[in-house]
Parts: structure tokens; sequence; C-alpha cells
């Protein structure tokens, strides 16, 4: 079985389900990691969005917290929970608990791509997570990439169960900036890049 997989999804499937609100979405405390080592998303495209877009509540090179916590850790499209063993380490050496999942066919989770139809069941595995904690458990929640998509979804429908949620250059939709807005017009438009060729560098189909 591959670890890595393509992203079967395109604008409309992701789209489909992106309501964000700023009454539960908007509640949970947000920050974003800029790197200036990411090759997808670099540095001025994340300053961009979340300085005019969707501003976080704090912006860091790095970041670091006090007690222990619950960090779960969401990978970026075309990868796995395995990208966050260097990650993993460093949290669990500093007395951390640590989740890092497999979204839907991604990793060693058992779903083929072809039996992804919509992105609720790509992300079911964060979301039956997410149900399945305590009723007083609060978790901080890590969004690489896609995976900013992914515990957006998350924050919008289980605000009190999330402690704090983690950009680390990662998309970050919201109420006023959709991932569709997000993707075409600050990837494509605002940069320049060759529609054709981003999709195939992105995994992502052409729509």
């Amino acid at each position: 079985m591959s670890l890595l997989r393509p992203v079967p999804f395109s604008n409309a499937a992701v789209q489909e389900k992106a309501a964000f609100t700023k009454e539960r979405y908007g509640s949970v405390a947000r920050v974003y990691i800029v790197c200036d080592q990411d090759n997808v998303i670099q540095e001025d495209l994340q300053r961009w969005v979340i300085g005019k877009l969707n501003p976080p509540d704090e912006v860091k090179g790095g970041w670091g917290m006090e007690g222990q916590r619950h960090f779960v850790l969401v990978h970026g499209a075309c990868h796995g929970a395995w990208c966050w063993y260097k990650v993993a380490a460093l949290l669990k050496s500093a007395g951390h608990k640590v989740t890092a999942m497999d979204l839907g066919a991604s990793g060693v989770n058992p779903k083929q791509v072809q039996d992804l139809h919509s992105i609720s069941d790509y992300f079911e595995p964060l979301m039956e997570f997410m149900k399945s904690l305590g009723e007083d458990e609060r978790v901080i929640l890590v969004g690489h990439s896609m995976g900013g998509v992914g515990i957006s979804f998350a924050m919008e429908r289980f605000p009190e169960k999330v402690a704090a949620a983690v950009f680390p250059t990662g998309s970050m939709p919201g109420p006023d900036l959709s991932y569709t807005t997000m993707r075409e017009e600050v990837l494509f438009s605002r940069f320049l890049l060759d529609k054709q060729e981003s999709h195939q560098k992105l995994y992502l189909p052409v729509v």
C-alpha cells in the first residue's frame, strides 16, 4: 500500500461543505506559523493571505506552550501521519500527548481514493476522532497545507473541544475567505502560476 496518494477533490467538492461561521469557527483561537521553506505555499503568499483576508489571532515563526497538552496533527494533501514523525517525537519528549492521524485514503488508511465521494469522506477520520473526545477534553489542532481545511471543519463543528488551532503554512479558510477563493484567486491570479502546471505540482485534478 502506497503512503503517498493523490487528492481526488475539485474546488466544487471542497466548497460544497465549506461554511464557516464567526460564532463557531471564529470562537477558536488561531495561530499561524509562517515558514520560509515551504515550496508550495511560499512565504509571501502566506503573509498576504493572513494579512489581508483572514487574519489569525497570532502569527509566529516558531511556537511553544507551557503545560501538558493534547496535540492532534493533521497532514496535508498527498501525505499521511508519517510526515509528522519528527514533530510528534519532539512534542512527546516535552511531555505532551500526540495524535497523528491518516485522513481518508491517506497513509495507511484502508480506504482507496475511489472510495471517497465527498470532502466529508476525506476528513471523516478527524471528525470521528473529535466526536470520541471526552465532554471536557480540549485539544490543540495542527493542520499543515490542506490539513488546515480539515481542522477548520473541526473548529466549526466542535468549537467546544478545540483549545486552539495552529496552521503551520496551512490553508486557513474562514467566514470571509473560501478555500476556492484562496486557491484560485490567490494562487493562480496573484502569483501568476500556470494553472495546468500548478495542478500537476499540487497533485490536484484540473477542473
